[in-house]
């Protein structure tokens, strides 16, 4: 079989891909679907890997150590500077809590499970991913994952003939895109990353090159009618899905069949002597599909970093001035970096498996000693370096769906309290933790990311709604009945639950954590009015669970809009806002609170409104003598959580525990409690 001919088109297809991804992570407001251009890039690499592997395999000539050093050729040298690069504008610009996150991005990413990484983290389209400089090479992860067994099945399959192979290949086809559909409705963050549920996308790819290459075999040519209106349905799948779709759409499931077999039948069909030939031949197009992988790989950095210096949006003008600088690097990382590496006169094969292991290692020993000094970095005296808030319980939580979900912690007592909400009730863990077992008690924590901490609610437009409202069954249950509980700790970000919506400064600064509404389950979701009092319900409940087991519950975390340790590098005037600002926004959260104690005098109220919100300043603090008391802009750090722990540690120590509260209690923070 003859090598495979250069094709511009494809080059046509990338800068296309390229193109979306790069204007989608501009914010520049259009283009809603050009995270879509990732999936393009799939099945490319799909149809050109397959033709090299079967090309090689009926020559007699494949050899796995010649694939691993053309992915080696191909992938790791611009990788590697864009890696390079982007840890020493870290080590500049960003906070130390941040360079520790970033040093474990960078760990992840040297070694190919930066997806792995990114799904347990977080989710891709919020906030805190736009800052995240390495967050695109999830797709470079997903890619060699699935190069890892390819080439090996495809080595082995090979033997038994073409059917089966091609058998064996859609069954996986199958499996995957089956998973990737359950996945978007139970796990979607676990569904966009990793590779299982990302496979099928690579074997559209796959079954494109086998079909080229019978046709070329068979010489069979569609007439150019045909090859027209096939390459144009391709054509309009593409730009369809990337004008149309949007981060809400069911990616990687069915919908995802678009842009894909869009793609494939553009790879097969828009061939010489086509109109849409001819439009991605354009100089310009296969210029830019070129330099689309370097292109890929630096603008993700270049927008996160001009991102992280300013606590204001990127305007239009910056944001367009940054598209283009991306260009501009990358067509000199494809002059200088790809090219040469690729050049087997340049770098000879002797040397391309010690120089990818060695800057692999050097990399990957930056990073973990980075993060063994808690990102330690040029900025080291304007923002404490702090450990990550997160206990490993949290993220054990957002990767199973067992009905008994939780994490017990402090393991050498036979009591212990429960505590139950989000990532707000899990940025205590850590500390409520140390403070119970001086006191003798255990903690078992069970929370999940969003979860308002109320049975029997869900929250509008997610996916995985009936598994999380079995889990905090299965949590209260368990505290209420489990005979060595002694008590139950609330949690959560209590307004966003409640409004549903980001916390907007008056001065116009704000989050942009998407929350939607909380609802009742089997309540009324069109008719808002019909809805029951959800405050009402939510107090009720909390006071059944106050019949089984004394409730604490943790005040609303003064909301902040803006991240603290970055405002502490960039601008300190942003914080230490007025308390009227926390009072307006968290209005209906501290009458949640209010109501719950009415309800039952087994109900205290932690009041961190007192700890953050200093009544005879008028203003809510968020760092003390420099030191962050958040890790972003509305989780409390060690040092925050610390600042609670004190006060209850106190009542802990004064044998005031919850079991022994009198009816007319409450553990107020900052304050002298009630009835003490």
């Amino acid at each position: 079989m003859s090598k495979m001919q250069y094709r511009p088109e494809i080059d046509g297809i990338r800068a296309i891909a390229v193109l979306s991804v790069v204007v989608f992570h501009s914010g520049l407001g259009f283009l809603k679907g050009g995270f879509l251009g990732v999936d393009l890039f799939f099945v490319i690499s799909g149809f050109l890997i397959t033709r090299i592997l079967i090309s090689d395999l009926e020559s007699g000539n494949f050899s796995i150590i010649t694939f691993y050093e053309r992915r080696i050729r191909r992938i790791l040298p611009a990788l590697f500077v864009t890696l390079a690069l982007s840890f020493m504008a870290a080590w500049y610009l960003m906070s130390p809590i941040h360079m520790e996150g970033f040093s474990r991005s960078l760990v992840a990413v040297a070694t190919f499970c930066s997806n792995i990484l990114f799904w347990q983290e977080s989710g891709y389209f919020d906030t805190a991913a736009e800052l995240r400089p390495l967050l695109h090479t999830w797709s470079l992860a997903v890619e060699e994952q699935f190069y890892i067994f390819f080439p090996l099945f495809l080595m082995i399959a090979w033997r038994f003939g073409k059917k089966a192979t091609l058998l064996l290949l859609a069954l996986a086809f199958v499996a995957s895109l089956c998973i990737a559909h359950w996945g978007v409705m139970n796990k979607p963050v676990a569904a966009f990353y990793l590779m299982p549920t990302r496979a099928w996308e690579l074997l559209v790819g796959v079954f494109a090159a086998f079909m080229a290459l019978h046709m070329e075999k068979r010489q069979i040519t569609q007439p150019l009618l045909m090859r027209n209106l096939l390459s144009g349905i391709g054509l309009a799948a593409v730009v369809g899905s990337i004008l149309f779709f949007d981060p809400q759409t069911a990616i990687p499931s069915f919908p995802a069949l678009v842009p894909t077999v869009g793609t494939a039948l553009l790879i097969l069909f828009a061939t010489r002597g086509t109109l849409v030939n001819r439009l991605l031949r354009i100089r310009i197009l296969v210029g830019i599909g070129l330099i689309s992988y370097s292109a890929y790989l630096f603008h993700q950095p270049l927008l996160a970093f001009a991102r992280y210096r300013s606590l204001h949006e990127l305007s239009s003008t910056v944001s367009v001035f940054l598209c283009v600088s991306t260009f501009i690097w990358a067509y000199l990382s494809w002059r200088y970096i790809e090219q040469p590496f690729r050049n087997r006169k340049v770098v000879v094969r002797r040397a391309v498996f010690p120089l990818g292991a060695a800057t692999t290692a050097m990399l990957i020993v930056s990073g973990v000693w980075n993060i063994r000094n808690d990102g330690v970095n040029a900025n080291n005296d304007t923002t404490i370096a702090s450990a990550s808030i997160y206990d490993a319980c949290h993220f054990h939580h957002q990767a199973t769906n067992l009905s008994m979900d939780y994490c017990r912690a402090s393991l050498d007592f036979n009591k212990y309290y429960v505590l139950v909400g989000d990532s707000h009730a899990m940025a205590f863990f850590v500390e409520l933790k140390k403070t119970l077992a001086q006191e003798g008690y255990g903690l078992i924590a069970f929370t999940k990311n969003t979860l308002y901490p109320i049975a029997g609610t869900y929250r509008e437009g997610m996916p995985d709604s009936e598994s999380r409202m079995a889990f905090l069954d299965s949590a209260y249950d368990f505290a209420t009945h489990d005979p060595h509980v002694e008590g139950v700790y609330v949690a959560a970000r209590w307004a966003s639950h409640i409004e549903g919506g980001a916390f907007k400064r008056p001065d116009g600064l704000m989050d942009d954590h998407p929350f939607s509404h909380t609802r009742i389950a089997g309540a009324s979701k069109t008719d808002l009015t019909s809805q029951p009092d959800l405050l009402t319900y939510s107090a009720k409940f909390l006071a059944k669970v106050a019949n089984y087991r004394p409730v604490t519950l943790f005040g609303p975390v003064p909301e902040v809009g803006v991240d603290v340790p970055r405002a502490l590098l960039l601008d300190r005037s942003v914080l230490n806002y007025p308390v009227s600002w926390y009072d307006d926004r968290e209005k209906n959260a501290l009458e949640l609170l209010r109501m719950a104690r009415k309800e039952s005098p087994n109900i205290s109220i932690v009041d961190v409104r007192n700890v953050f919100c200093r009544n005879d300043a008028g203003v809510c603090i968020q760092e003390q003598n420099g030191h962050s008391l958040y890790v972003d802009d509305d989780h409390v750090s060690l040092t925050g959580a610390k600042l609670v722990m004190s006060e209850i540690s106190k009542q802990l120590n004064k044998e005031q525990t919850l079991s022994q509260a009198e009816p007319d209690q409450t553990i107020t923070v900052g304050a002298k409690a009630q009835g003490s």
